[in-house]
Parts: C-alpha cells; sequence; structure tokens
C-alpha cells in the first residue's frame, strides 16, 4: 500500500553474538537495541503515525539486522 508520507526515518540495528558487558545477551536484543538507540528522539514524536518493521538473520555469518520505518 502506498502512503504519501511528508518525512520519514530509517532506523536499522545489528547483532551479533560477541558478548559486551553493557549489550543484551542476544543478537536479536542486540539488534533491537540498536534501532530503539538510534530512534530515541524520533520514536516519541507523534507526528510519525505509519512505521513499519522487520528483521533478518543470517545464520552462517552469526548476526541479525532489524529495521524500522517511521513516517509521517
Amino acid at each position: 500500500m502506498d502512503y504519501a508520507a511528508g518525512k520519514a526515518k530509517l532506523l536499522v540495528g545489528y547483532g551479533d553474538s560477541v558478548p559486551r558487558r553493557s549489550a543484551p545477551p542476544t543478537r536479536e536484543g542486540k539488534a533491537i537495541l540498536g534501532v530503539v538507540t538510534e530512534g530515541y528522539e524520533f520514536i516519541p514524536d507523534c507526528t510519525y503515525t505509519k512505521f513499519g518493521a522487520s528483521a533478518i538473520e543470517n545464520r552462517s555469518e552469526g548476526y541479525v539486522l532489524a529495521v524500522s520505518v517511521l513516517a509521517g
């Protein structure tokens, strides 16, 4: 479905298996944390009225990518 947005923001997160003290223990958690961290100033903006999200796992390389698109 098409949506004529006046503004949009792409948020991207990456999660791997490398342990980090301040990161979530899972690759998925790290990827989602990356999206939220990148979008911390945009997510609370109520003028973004539509969103989309997706994630993909590359098991052979051991990482997860997560994305979210905010549109308003």
